[in-house]
């Protein structure tokens, strides 16, 4: 089967090379305090917890972490928006949106975790 031509189409992917470049957050993804910034996105939860509990103390640390956890999440998602390249085999297409997809899942669930929610609250 043929892909159609990169101009137009059903597929969607024939527009997911040209999307506009996302603003930038003023964050850079290797800063942060302590782990935050060197860490796999998503962290594990605990970390969220560690902050929740220590945050009394230094909001900035959380402050910071959320900043670094929030420029990793729209990193996620131009990743996840770009598509794959327009000249990929139809397989490469349907492999990035099922991968992206688990991602995602992942990632909106460390979102929306009580410890998240309640550090993003106290800052």
């Amino acid at each position: 089967m043929d892909r159609p031509p990169t101009g137009g189409g059903a597929s969607s992917s024939s527009g997911g090379g040209r999307l506009p470049p996302r603003p930038s957050t003023g964050v850079a993804p290797s800063t942060g305090a302590g782990s935050a910034g060197s860490e796999a996105f998503p962290p594990p939860i605990e970390r969220a917890g560690t902050l929740l509990r220590a945050g009394g103390g230094d909001p900035e640390q959380a402050r910071v972490a959320l900043e670094v956890w929030r420029g990793r999440l729209l990193e996620a998602l131009d990743v996840a928006l770009r598509g794959s390249p327009p000249d990929a085999p139809p397989i490469e297409e349907a492999w990035h949106w099922l991968s992206a997809s688990e991602r995602m899942a992942r990632i909106v669930s460390f979102c929306e975790h009580a410890d998240v929610v309640a550090l993003a609250a106290e800052v």
